[in-house]
């Protein structure tokens, strides 16, 4: 079987880039998140046929920082980059920064002599490895199976779900708290498999049967989905159903923990992306303080929560670290990240980001009037570039409302441990924050959440 390593450190675009190679081109992928492990790797194993690898990630390129390490051990394998590199001698091949699923399929194919035809008869064994994360509330396709170790080193396969019922979540979350990574399916149903998965990912998000546990990881992932479909193909009909979708669940979650307490004890421990969780929590908290203005509305909520998802889309992208980036919130935590080694290209990216964001869905039939204007300026900017020392008066009120929000909610993740929170404490020292008394007032709004 033919052997190849994804380099980047989004895991969850990697799991999906994997899932699709091995699926339709039948190669062994192995995801590493720096040069040195692919290092470590190649010490250990160098009959590698290719590597592909996210260039930028902060200021390392990390495209160019392998290619040292192969020309080093004097191999022969190609190197590819997703994204632009400042040198392109040695490189393979360079793909798009915003890098389409089905491009990367058909290179591989193409590079591995595998085409449409013999796909279904690739030599994966008798079963194919998915990721055990993907069963959460997934209505199986095809039986599922364990695979266990045999004394003189084979495997047997148990079955442990049958085609068209559900994995028993109870058993699953045993298996996945001892630490099992994958489960197990019929080789021949593997292509079925992955293009259902991402149907079945968002049709299971609009089911009444969903638990509210289960919603958390399916918004998670179904967020980067329509993250990367944006980046791809830009925003559409299609990709809007997909951010619609999102949103709406986004909604329920706060409906189905309607302490903040509960929904900060689910989330701040569990494997989700931060990015999803910070959207999360900064949706729960935009919501109450709209419900305690004199003019709060349904549609202003509505408005908020599109603004929400869509104001730090850019930061999903597979090569920025969104933990780093979003809580930037204003010049003073922008000139400490510049301190703490924020590159330029990150700076100019977070000056920039609001009204990138902006032009994104101004356009856009489905965009509720004057949310552009609201992700313009969640950062008190009037024009979306950059951190204003003083927020004026003509800065939209829900763009104000979200700024303090935004405050609170980043903090709220710093500091927030179970029975260690006092949030009077926390309220108190945002208030410090604003003088203007429209925003003082949204700030005294934070004290009635209720934890």
């Amino acid at each position: 079987m033919s052997k190849t390593i994804l380099l980047g450190k989004d895991m969850l675009q990697m799991d999906i880039y994997s899932l699709n190679l091995r699926a339709f081109v039948g190669t062994e992928v192995t995801i590493l998140n720096t040069a040195d492990k692919v290092r470590q790797f190649l010490n250990l194993d160098n009959s590698v046929d290719i590597i592909i690898s996210v260039n930028k990630s902060a200021d390392e390129e990390l495209a160019l920082e392998v290619l040292k390490v192969v020309k080093e051990k004097k191999l022969t394998i190609p190197v590819c980059s997703i994204g632009e590199v400042s040198e392109s001698e040695g490189i393979y091949h360079i793909f798009n920064k915003n890098l389409e699923l089905k491009e990367l399929v058909r290179f591989l194919a193409k590079f591995f002599d595998v085409t449409a035809k013999n796909m279904v008869t690739l030599n994966v064994g008798e079963f194919y490895p998915i990721p055990i994360n993907y069963f959460i509330g997934l209505k199986n396709m095809t039986d599922v199976y364990t695979r266990v170790n045999l004394a003189d080193g084979s495997y047997q396969y148990d079955k442990k779900c049958r085609k068209d019922e559900t994995f028993d979540q109870g058993l699953l979350e045993e298996y996945m708290i001892k630490g099992l990574k994958n489960l197990y399916i019929p080789s021949l149903d593997r292509l079925k498999f992955t293009n259902f998965f991402t149907t079945q990912t968002f049709d299971r998000l609009t089911s009444e049967n969903l638990s509210a546990h289960e919603r958390i990881g399916i918004t998670d992932m179904a967020m980067h989905m329509t993250a990367k479909e944006i980046k791809s193909i830009g925003l559409n009909a299609h990709t809007s159903i997909m951010a619609k979708t999102c949103i709406e669940s986004i909604e329920k979650t706060i409906k189905d923990y309607p302490k903040l307490t509960n929904l900060l004890n689910r989330l701040l421990k569990s494997p989700e992306s931060w990015t999803y969780k910070y959207c999360q929590i900064l949706t729960y908290v935009t919501n109450h303080m709209v419900g305690k203005t004199e003019w709060g509305s349904k549609e202003q909520v509505e408005k908020l929560n599109f603004a929400t998802f869509f104001q730090d889309l850019e930061f999903l992208a597979y090569d920025l670290d969104a933990e780093k980036l979003i809580p930037i919130l204003n010049n003073d935590d922008l000139i400490e990240a510049l301190n703490n080694g924020l590159s330029e290209e990150e700076k100019e990216i977070i000056e920039k980001h609001a009204a990138t964001a902006s032009e994104l869905v101004k356009d856009l039939p489905v965009t509720p009037f004057e949310v552009d204007v609201i992700i313009k300026q969640h950062h008190g900017s009037y024009n979306g570039i950059g951190f204003p020392e003083d927020i004026q008066g003509n800065i939209s009120h829900l763009a104000q409302l979200s700024m303090v929000a935004q405050d609170f909610t980043r903090e709220l993740m710093r500091i927030y441990k179970p029975d260690q929170f006092n949030p009077g404490k926390l309220v108190k020292k945002i208030q410090l924050k604003y003088k203007k008394q429209r925003m003082k007032k949204f700030v005294e709004s934070l004290e009635s959440i209720t934890f």
